[in-house]
């Protein structure tokens, strides 16, 4: 018969020391056309994120168009009149990228 061993909780477990770890510098800009552009160079892999948010959430759908921000996310990878969604995702792939839009209360974001 297998015994259970009763786990002391009135103590936090006992755990390795955290390394430190100093976050890049963030460096900030300003495009002429006004785009605030946010860059961290980390450098230890070779990966590149981009992230764009536009001020388009939910709090900006007009009355009577309740959703118009998350439904314009999710078509923004169902095709264009030059490339299908299949065709898009295709390209992606073949870059090793992924590419996804989403809409909150605030923004619409692709990333």
């Amino acid at each position: 018969m297998v015994q259970a061993r009763m786990i002391d909780r009135s103590r936090p477990p006992i755990t390795a020391e955290l390394p430190a770890y100093k976050l890049p510098p963030v460096v900030e800009t300003r495009l002429a056309n006004g785009l605030e552009v946010l860059l961290v160079h980390e450098g230890r892999l070779p990966l590149v994120s981009l992230r764009l948010g536009f001020a388009a959430g939910s709090k900006f759908d007009p009355p009577g168009l309740w959703g118009l921000s998350e439904t314009t996310a999710a078509m923004l990878t169902e095709g264009t009149p030059s490339r299908s969604a299949r065709q898009i995702a295709e390209q992606v792939t073949d870059l090793g990228a992924v590419l996804k839009a989403y809409s909150g209360p605030d923004a619409l974001v692709i990333e």
